[in-house]
């Protein structure tokens, strides 16, 4: 696994350039899907900004995007999903996600695959991580749990609209509301609810482009 950090760790490109040298690499392995999770697992380059594309243009890329970007997104979804709800062990969402991406008759270069992989790097459910036995509720079950937390709800609706000076004010205190109920469900719910009216009170700025 060495020659791969030893590439990471000596180029002096372009991130996709990086990702067509290390799919080269990683095509010659006897272990393939162990070397890809490897990889997205130990990925760490920051992209010289003066450099060139060696392997790529600007218009292969700006294409490639275009093309193949949603599909490679979908793909990562689905591998996720289906690890999640299968509860398999983080080697099968890499060995899922290299049969959705690079086993198919989408994406066949060696530029298209060195593609995909950069698309992959650069995506934050990457790397993959175990996340199960997570809470779910029906919608009734969530309505009575809610109903039943009414006046926790209206302390922790207090404390988001409370001006303040710190953030770590407000979510120490909300911290404070999830450990006076009793149950992981319970708390569940009240950090949804402070989750979703904090994005409601704090929308997300405009881009000024």
């Amino acid at each position: 696994m060495n020659n791969y950090i030893e590439k990471m760790n000596n180029w002096d490109g372009t991130i996709i350039d990086l990702c067509y040298v290390l799919f080269e690499e990683l095509c010659q392995s006897n272990n393939i899907i162990e070397d890809f999770q490897f990889i997205c697992e130990n990925y760490e380059y920051n992209k010289k900004s003066e450099s060139e594309y060696k392997y790529f243009t600007e218009k292969e890329i700006t294409s490639m995007k275009h093309i193949y970007g949603s599909f490679i997104d979908e793909s990562i979804n689905s591998a996720l999903l289906v690890t999640y709800e299968e509860k398999k062990e983080l080697l099968y969402a890499y060995k899922l996600l290299w049969s959705l991406v690079f086993e198919n008759e989408l994406i066949t270069t060696t530029k298209q695959k060195a593609f995909s992989l950069y698309w992959m790097l650069i995506d934050k459910r990457l790397p993959f991580q175990n996340v199960f036995n997570g809470v779910q509720f029906d919608k009734e079950r969530f309505k009575t749990t809610a109903e039943n937390l009414l006046p926790n709800l209206k302390r922790i609706s207090y404390i988001i609209d409370f001006p303040f000076e710190q953030k770590t004010e407000t979510t120490s205190l909300i911290i404070n509301e999830l450990q006076k109920v009793k149950t992981l469900e319970e708390q569940a719910v009240l950090l949804v609810y402070a989750f979703d009216l904090y994005a409601k009170e704090n929308p997300p700025e405009e881009s000024s482009e």
